[in-house]
């Protein structure tokens, strides 16, 4: 049984596309086409349908998609245990987690990692919170960082910590209060019902948490400009386009920006829990474990 003809299978599944499917595996697109080819004659069957557009798995690839999964699956999660096992080899990790989280969770946490993990090969994807749950269903990743996940029959959600919500104002809005020692004074959002909001998207927990707590003041926001990461919504802040909420971990680091003030809501607890979540169907390494650990603390 040829492990790397399964992965072919995998990913042309997943891809609709032969050339797509090889550029993902970094193999030349004739070579995979010839080896599903050769799997299919000693099959006596076909497993794609190469008239259709995309490409589309017959009855019997969907069984062997099924199947091939399986394999691929059991044959990583083995390795990965007698890696542990053994200790002492090179070994990788996978996360997912937003550009602003992967900013302020994991370097904290980094040095004390590879001094209990120093073989470790970690790849970090960091993109939109609402492509997680796809990377983490396709195992291209181990763990994911973010809010817990509804189906605890599929996932694990491991508690690491929360992320309160605040509402960013640039420092010349009308709408400030004055001044306190507190850096980060409570407000009622219903003060800002009139004003410009720069939103993220509603598939980002806080484009959705910023229409669900208008929604409680009464009111719908006004919503002039929408960006895809917190980062750039920040900007625009600073820059008095209007005002939006942020999560308290990522100001930190702006903290010395003084053309934003920063507000707890006071009709809110406004708290989210963030939790690293994993498939129970698939081992958890070592090397997740330890990195969770570290997390939480």
């Amino acid at each position: 049984m040829n492990l790397n003809v399964l992965r072919y299978v995998i990913a042309v599944a997943e891809e609709q596309n032969f050339t797509a499917a090889a550029k993902r595996l970094y193999v030349s697109q004739p070579s995979l086409s010839q080896s599903i080819h050769t799997l299919e004659k000693q099959l006596g069957t076909e497993l794609f349908d190469r008239k259709a557009s995309p490409v589309a798995l017959t009855s019997a690839g969907e069984l062997y998609l099924k199947w091939a999964k399986q394999v691929v699956r059991t044959q990583h999660q083995i390795e990965r245990q007698i890696s542990d096992m053994v200790g002492g080899t090179r070994t990788f990790l996978s996360i997912g987690a937003s550009a602003e989280r992967v900013r302020y969770l994991l370097p904290p946490v980094m040095k004390r990692f590879y001094e209990l993990r120093p073989n470790c090969m970690l790849k970090i994807w960091d993109v939109p919170s609402a492509q997680l749950i796809g990377l983490l269903e396709k195992e291209a990743v181990d763990v994911i960082l973010g809010r817990p996940e509804a189906d605890t029959i599929r996932y694990t959600s491991h508690p690491i910590g929360e992320e309160q919500t605040l509402l960013a104002v640039p420092a010349d809005h009308p709408l400030n209060i004055p001044p306190s020692a507190d850096p980060f004074p409570k407000i009622d959002l219903r003060r800002f019902k009139d004003a410009h909001f720069i939103a993220l998207g509603s598939e980002q927990s806080l484009g959705r948490a910023l229409l669900q707590y208008c929604d409680t003041c009464g009111f719908v926001p006004n919503i002039r400009l929408e960006c895809r990461l917190l980062h750039n919504l920040h900007n625009m802040v600073a820059a008095g386009v209007g005002v939006g909420l942020v999560s308290k971990p990522f100001v930190r680091q702006f903290r010395d920006d003084f053309h934003v003030r920063y507000y707890a809501l006071s009709n809110f607890s406004a708290a989210q829990p963030i939790a690293a979540i994993y498939r129970k169907d698939r081992y958890l390494s070592r090397d997740a474990e330890v990195l969770i650990s570290l997390l939480h603390t």
